[in-house]
Formats: structure tokens, sequence, C-alpha cells
């Protein structure tokens, strides 16, 4: 959750923040952000986690990122090739992150499930002709 919420909510969501973004409600911006992150961080610390509990800061936090993506967007449509190059191999870069994440933890979610390996077995073992 905290590689989740640094690699893809925090850039985005500070966009519209930072000193090259114009417009209002910086700092209230930034707070609502740490707010919203803190059950994210939080709940990361405990052993035993509840993914239920931390559905209202992503939905809170992906609003904010969409704000922060709509404006960055904006930023780069008024800002020459380079900036537009650089913006498009970011994108790239966020793209390509978020589907290595989610190659590397479905992997290691197949992988780490015995009890489905032992079950087909025993499925297979009961049927041999596949029938349930």
């Amino acid at each position: 959750a905290i590689s989740t919420l640094a690699i893809f909510w925090v850039p985005l969501v500070l966009l519209p923040a930072s000193p090259a973004m114009k417009g209002g409600g910086r700092v209230r911006m930034i707070w609502e952000c740490v707010m919203w992150s803190l059950p994210i961080l939080l709940l990361s610390l405990l052993p035993h986690k509840e993914l239920r509990f931390i559905f209202p800061s992503v939905l809170a936090l992906t609003v904010y990122a969409a704000v922060g993506l709509g404006k960055a967007v904006a930023w780069v449509e008024k800002s020459g090739p380079v900036v537009r190059l650089g913006f498009f191999g970011l994108v790239l870069a966020v793209v390509g992150g978020a589907a290595g994440l989610t190659a590397v933890r479905w992997a290691a979610s197949f992988y780490n499930y015995p009890a489905g390996f032992a079950l087909a077995a025993l499925g297979e073992a009961a049927s041999p002709s596949g029938a349930v």
C-alpha cells in the first residue's frame, strides 16, 4: 500500500499544490492529501491488513490525482515539445511501473496459495474424469 501510494497518488496529488501550477488552495490540498493518506500509512504498519478500510482514502486520493493530472495536462499542452516528450515518458514509466507491480503481485499471490493447489489435486483424486 505504501509503494502504491508513493508511486501513483502522491505525485499527482501534489502537482496542483506545486508552485509551477497556478491556482489557490495549495495548503488545503496538501493538508487534505496528508489526512487522506494517514489511514493507508497507518494500516500498512499492521500485520493483518483489511483492504476495505482504505477504500475511502483511495477514492479521495484518486479524485485529487485526477485534478492534478488535469492541471498537468493543461500545463503540458501550453509547453514546448521537449516538455511534452518528457511528460509522455513519465506517463509511460508510470504505466509500466503499474504493470510491473501488478505482475509481481499476481505472481506472488499465485505461488503463495498452496491450498488452491491442494484443492485442485483433491478434486483430481476424487474424480479422475474431471467431473465434480
